[in-house]
């Protein structure tokens, strides 16, 4: 067995989800766009530490893969990060020296147990020498506040980073130290009004809508206030060390053992549970809620071939 922490976690969430997505390797044609973003914004990213102009392969990104109708929203507000990422840390990809991006770890866990995953950047710094794992992450939650649940999670709960660390420690050798790269993601819906309009007595409904569309933001305006908002103030930003113990990394080797063992068992008995509470509700549904309900078929125009068990580690091995 070749796992995943992203197949290890999606188990973990519903079990039945794992077996359409990891088993039967059908997805939804649109991905969620938290996703999308999510991808879109790492390719920002990777150009500003390569020294690159990020614009091209972010707005490139959206294109292709944003639904139509929220690309310029993506666009502004991503574009706006990515400015503001530039004016906080001017010179933090300068402190680094990238080794590998995009880079495919792999360890043997024994009893054909193989853990792999993909990490963004593995880099060394240039002051200290020490190696590192350089994790760039987007988030809603509050980041500004060291002692919030966000980072709570991130260092007390998530075990993702232990396991980076062991195999990443058994292939260069020495000790990895490992940072969150987390930038906020800020909240407004598109352009607002620059002012209040309220409907006068002798207009029409139709002149009404039409004063109040004149009195929009241009996406062009919306877009130069969301890069003030990152430019004003650096709560959106945080570049933080992540301290994952060898307690840590031994607790994460155990647990991720025992998941391996939990869907070998799915896959030998042909039972794979639902988790009712993991279909959510409105725009956070699972998208497979509708072929549990048995309204929908793996087999409809709803989904799409995978192509792959791992797909992201294919693409850039």
């Amino acid at each position: 067995m070749i796992l995943t922490n992203s197949e290890r976690g999606c188990f973990r969430q519903c079990p039945r989800k794992w077996k359409y997505q990891y088993e039967d390797q059908r997805i939804p044609v649109q991905s969620k766009e938290y996703f999308v973003f999510g991808s879109a914004m790492g390719l920002g990213l990777d150009a500003i530490w390569e020294g690159r102009e990020y614009g091209e392969d972010f707005k490139a990104y959206l294109t292709e893969h944003a639904r139509e109708d929220r690309q310029a929203i993506l666009y502004y507000k991503g574009m706006a990060m990515l400015k503001g990422y530039v004016a906080n840390y001017p010179t933090l990809f300068m402190e680094w020296e990238v080794l590998k991006t995009e880079h495919t770890v792999s360890m043997d866990l024994g009893n054909d147990l193989t853990f792999t995953g993909q990490i963004d950047k593995v880099a060394r710094n240039k002051k200290t020498g020490r190696l590192a794992v350089i994790d760039h992450k987007t988030s809603s939650e509050d980041i500004d506040d060291l002692s919030s649940q966000y980072w709570e999670s991130v260092n007390y709960i998530d075990p993702q980073t232990a396991g980076y660390r062991a195999a990443l420690e058994e292939e260069f050798g020495e000790e990895v130290d490992i940072f969150y790269d987390v930038i906020k993601k800020e909240g407004s819906k598109g352009p607002k009004m620059k002012s209040v309009v309220r409907k006068r007595k002798d207009e029409t409904q139709e002149d009404f809508e039409m004063r109040k569309a004149d009195n929009l933001e241009s996406w062009d305006e919306y877009g130069a206030r969301i890069a003030d908002l990152y430019l004003e103030n650096d709560q959106w930003y945080q570049f933080q060390q992540v301290v994952k113990t060898k307690d840590d990394m031994n607790d994460w080797r155990r647990e991720f053992i025992a998941d391996a063992g939990a869907i070998q068992h799915c896959i030998d008995s042909g039972v794979y549970p639902k988790v009712t509470f993991a279909c959510g509700r409105r725009d956070q549904r699972c998208e497979y809620v509708t072929v549990c309900a048995k309204i929908n078929s793996l087999d409809s125009d709803d989904f799409k071939d995978k192509g792959a068990r791992h797909p992201e580690l294919t693409e850039n091995s």
